[in-house]
């Protein structure tokens, strides 16, 4: 993997400040990256702190020691939190006390030592309230870089003492362009970019692990959804029933932004691209299917279901009375 600026896709402005807080030496104790996830804030993160720790420049060399140990991943004045648990997962006041014993140790290769924190928005109240103290009185040379899908999961405390970079998602041209340069197909490229919400991620993800599949299966749904029959809507709910829970929650999010796009073309949604931009005509053939009061209540009963998949709910009956739902709006 390279790391250098040119690696990160699009934020030229927020990598333009970078470089020059970079030049002028006055790289603010803490900073907070905060966007949607899979934009290139963590890959920005990682660039900055091998700039921060380079041996020979201030734009990352890429041949120093300390380039070659965070290519390796082995740099010891690099320090980075994951979230962290089985079922819910969060950063927790044990990760934090091990970060504030690590950092209370002087620098081993850099004159300085770079913390990483990704997905800062998870800390327990505990751990944000320690971090909060270790922030206010950092020990020695170190530079913190706290990542977050948004400021609202932190506490007003922290927010003060970080500069804070806002991360926009990515233009879909750049998003598409970014694919193609990957090797992904062209045709593919344009879907996945329209589906991925400007996340590179999240493109990358929807094209290596069937999610444009999974967009048309949704898609053929919906076109036999409004004429199920009661044994349609029995096996139907028993197949998705049997889906695992992420890919079912996936399978509504399909559904969520097909019935959105149906919204987009009546003119209900001012200014808004259409997600699913490659299946024009299916959506097209579809529409007369969907009356805006249909729509409305679809989009309802999905809210709904998306809701409770986050509890331990019977998915097969939920997707049964989904189903009925769907068959009897009018």
């Amino acid at each position: 993997m390279k790391i250098s600026w040119d690696s990160i896709i699009g934020h030229e402005k927020n990598i333009a400040q970078l470089q020059q807080l970079l030049r002028e030496a006055r790289m603010p104790h803490a900073l907070l990256f905060c966007g949607p996830h899979g934009i290139g804030k963590f890959l920005t993160a990682r660039v900055l702190a091998a700039a921060l720790l380079c041996e020979e420049t201030t734009a990352a060399c890429g041949s120093c020691p300390s380039c070659r140990a965070i290519l390796t991943d082995t740099h010891p004045d690099l320090y980075e939190i994951e979230p962290d648990g089985k079922t819910v997962k969060m950063i927790k006041i044990e990760q934090i006390r091990r970060l504030q014993a690590e950092i209370s140790r002087a620098p081993y290769l850099a004159d300085k030592r770079v913390i990483i924190i990704n997905e800062a928005d998870s800390m327990n109240e505990a751990a944000a309230n320690s971090l909060l103290k270790t922030l206010e009185d950092p020990t020695g040379q170190v530079v913190f870089i706290l990542i977050a899908a948004s400021r609202d999961g932190l506490l007003d405390t922290i927010l003060s003492r970080c500069r804070m970079m806002q991360f926009q998602p990515l233009p879909r041209p750049k998003l598409a362009a970014a694919l193609l340069s990957r090797g992904v197909p062209a045709e593919a490229s344009q879907s996945a970019a329209g589906l991925a919400e400007g996340s590179f991620g999240r493109a990358l993800d929807l094209y290596e692990n069937g999610g444009l599949a999974l967009r048309d299966e949704v898609l053929e749904f919906l076109a036999k959804a409004v004429n199920f029959s009661l044994e349609d809507i029995w096996s139907e709910s028993q197949r998705l029933g049997e889906l695992k829970r992420d890919k079912l929650q996936e399978w509504t999010v399909y559904v969520n932004m097909l019935l959105r796009d149906f919204l987009v073309l009546y003119g209900a949604v001012a200014g808004e691209p259409l997600y699913n931009s490659d299946a024009l005509p299916k959506l097209n053939g579809q529409l007369p299917d969907w009356p805006l009061p249909k729509l409305f209540g679809a989009l309802e009963a999905v809210k709904t279901v998306q809701k409770r998949l986050t509890s331990n709910v019977n998915t097969r009956l939920l997707m049964e009375q989904f189903l009925l739902k769907i068959r009897d709006l009018k």
